[in-house]
């Protein structure tokens, strides 16, 4: 008799544990269900909050002036000095030039995160005009505008000058560039025009069209604007959209 009892008592504690596990499996799974309904909400919310932060970017900015830059640049304090130099060019990327004729102009060089040009092409289905380009490629600088690699040639300088934007804000619009399109670059010390001449798309790793020789006998003068690429949806991509500009001509103030 002993022995049954033991055993139905081994029985009834199974039972109980097993009654408890049920229990804290009703109460648990619902509470981590919710939890990691919370989760999603959340990284859901703030990737939508970025994205609308990002189009208020470019509402709020798109009227940004270049004058006094300093002011709200973090990367720079307010009595920076301005840094002005001289510059040798050549009108050899002129067609109405009999022969090149080499000049000597002065530039305004930007500090880093200064605002230092607007860009305008000339084609009212990509929408782009006084878009402000920022010397530096920071994601805070991406936010404000359109930025430019502090690896390429600052703008009048001869050189491949490199500009970029997020696809889904500033150069979100990118895609509707056409062969022919004119690209004005207009600074504190010139106004620079460019006519895009050819686009590619490239893989994220290629990076040939971002660099370029500035020792070279014939220095590479073009600009180059790229953007992620896919085809039309959002997100992140393995691709790059690049629009391949040629000089037209270079307007200096001094």
């Amino acid at each position: 008799m002993a022995g049954n009892d033991e055993k139905i008592s081994s029985s009834d504690n199974k039972h109980i544990k097993n009654r408890e596990t049920c229990k804290a499996v009703m109460v648990f799974t619902p509470l981590l269900v919710l939890i990691i309904c919370c989760c999603i909400v959340t990284l859901l919310g703030f990737r939508k909050f970025e994205y609308i932060s990002s189009y208020a970017s470019l509402i709020f900015n798109k009227t940004t002036t270049i004058e006094n830059v300093c002011e709200e640049n973090e990367y720079r304090s307010a009595d920076a000095p301005i840094m002005k130099g001289q510059v040798d060019t050549s009108t050899d990327y002129s067609s109405s030039a009999d022969a090149p004729v080499t000049e000597t102009h002065e530039i305004i060089f930007p500090y880093y995160g200064d605002c230092y040009a607007h860009m305008t092409i000339d084609n009212k289905d990509v929408g782009i005009e006084d878009y402000p380009v920022y010397w530096g490629d920071s994601d805070t600088l991406l936010d404000q505008g359109l930025v430019q690699s502090n690896y390429s040639a600052y703008i009048g300088v001869p050189g491949r000058v490199v500009i970029a934007g997020h696809n889904h804000t500033y150069f979100r619009t990118l895609p509707k560039v056409k062969i022919g399109d004119v690209v004005t670059l207009t600074t504190d010390y010139g106004v620079f025009t460019y006519k895009v001449s050819d686009t590619q798309i490239l893989g994220d790793t290629d990076t040939s069209l971002l660099y370029y020789d500035p020792l070279a006998e014939k220095v590479t003068d073009d600009l180059i604007m790229y953007t992620c690429w896919n085809n039309g949806y959002m997100g992140l991509s393995d691709e790059r959209l690049y629009i391949i500009c040629e000089v037209v001509s270079k307007q200096y103030n001094n």
